[in-house]
């Protein structure tokens, strides 16, 4: 009766299970804690790459509008007129000092706090 009630609970459970494991109620646990971690882990990546200051090439393409190549010369150029060396990010306030435009109206576009 439990691992119908945990099977049913997690529905996603029978398609990454091996078939041996599914009326194993020890297993049917661990897979789902396991399941759950890698959840918790991927979303929290996600909002940490979100969450930092540096402006990427990818970020630079939904401000403008621009490619992926035209972004990356923009970012070249960019970094040129301010004295950076390659390995070194752009943070977002370089780029609104650079730009003229405002901080808030960079890190709402990009959905940024």
């Amino acid at each position: 009766m439990q691992t119908k009630k945990a099977a049913s609970a997690l529905p996603f459970l029978p398609a990454i299970m091996p078939q041996t494991a599914i009326n194993n109620p020890v297993l049917i646990k661990k897979f789902a804690k396991l399941w759950q971690t890698i959840d918790y882990c991927t979303r929290k990546q996600g909002q940490m790459a979100r969450a930092g200051i540096f402006l990427t090439i990818k970020d630079l393409m939904e401000l403008t509008g621009l490619t992926q190549n035209g972004a990356g010369l923009e970012m070249k150029r960019i970094k040129d007129a301010l004295g950076k060396k390659p390995h070194q990010h752009l943070t977002i306030t370089q780029y609104c000092a650079y730009e003229g435009i405002s901080e808030d109206e960079v890190k709402k576009k990009l959905k940024r706090q």
